[in-house]
């Protein structure tokens, strides 16, 4: 277990960021196809949202991930280890996807 000078705990720091990381790319992934099945439809709030969404949450991975590294940690190389990480179900879309009341 190492620690810093303020007591923290790195090691379980980091394995708590890479989870954090894990769930901030795998809701970013379901908003970027999400989004890529509503291209179609009329502009609104609800096409506009996924798009707000995948910015929003890639830009906290970005952030976490570059923290994670600071401290010394890394990301997993194998993807599915990755994601089972997140604690989030893989990110599927419903059986029809351009109708936004399943989304």
């Amino acid at each position: 277990m190492a620690k810093d000078q303020s007591g923290v705990d790195t090691d379980q720091l980091v394995g708590l960021l890479v989870a954090i990381a894990a769930a901030e790319l795998t809701t970013s992934y379901y908003y970027t196809i999400l989004r890529g099945n509503l291209i179609g439809l009329r502009e609104s709030v609800l096409t506009r949202l996924p798009r707000q969404r995948t910015i929003e949450d890639r830009t906290h991975f970005d952030a976490i991930v570059h923290r994670i590294y600071e401290l010394g940690g890394k990301l997993p190389g194998d993807m599915k280890a990755f994601h089972d990480l997140s604690a989030c179900l893989p990110a599927n879309l419903p059986d029809s996807p351009s109708d936004i009341k399943q989304c």
